[in-house]
């Protein structure tokens, strides 16, 4: 929790798609393939225990930032339009939780 005058933490989630945490050289890979995210992972909080609501990037973002699992938020990689790179992914989800997160 942050005092009156302390501003809050700043948050950046990373999410990589299809990447092996040990092809980075930060978490043991000889080789400097990552300079970037091994930079930034020296000043972050790394967490290596995490597991996932989905087999599939799509659902599994809807729920990190949903906090509902699939089933809830019932977006999917069968989605048609989803799959088409759709600019609103918000506009796929059901009315009722696209209300509560855009209101968030």
């Amino acid at each position: 929790a942050c005092g009156p005058a302390e501003r809050p933490p700043s948050v950046v989630i990373v999410v990589v798609d299809s990447l092996r945490a040990d092809h980075l050289h930060h978490a043991g890979d000889p080789r400097p393939l990552s300079p970037r995210l091994d930079q930034l992972a020296t000043r972050s909080t790394r967490f290596s225990q995490a597991s996932s609501t989905s087999p599939w990037t799509t659902p599994s973002v809807m729920s990190l930032f949903t906090g509902l699992v699939p089933a809830s938020h019932r977006v999917d990689m069968n989605d048609r339009a989803l799959s088409h790179q759709v600019e609103d992914p918000l506009a796929h989800l059901d009315r009722q939780v696209r209300v509560v997160v855009q209101a968030a």
